[in-house]
């Protein structure tokens, strides 16, 4: 994702989850942010956070469904 970011000219701010227990839903744990997020990290998401930055949500481990949705992304979100 990052070499994408990069491509496209943009800046990447990370946002380090944290996966609920029982696997849906997350959180946001703010002694994580300092982390240093690396190329192998999972990309849960990617929003829009100013004109040429985007947010990417991620954690260190893959998951065996996206934390942000409790699954695959809704249809209604692609668009």
């Amino acid at each position: 994702m990052r070499a994408e970011v990069d491509r496209r000219g943009l800046k990447a701010v990370y946002e380090v989850i944290t996966p609920a227990h029982g696997g849906d839903g997350w959180r946001v744990d703010p002694a994580e942010q300092t982390a240093e997020v690396g190329d192998d990290w999972i990309v849960w998401e990617a929003r829009s956070e100013q004109p040429g930055v985007v947010r990417l949500q991620v954690t260190e481990e893959r998951l065996p469904k996206n934390p942000i949705y409790g699954g695959p992304k809704p249809a209604a979100y692609t668009g």
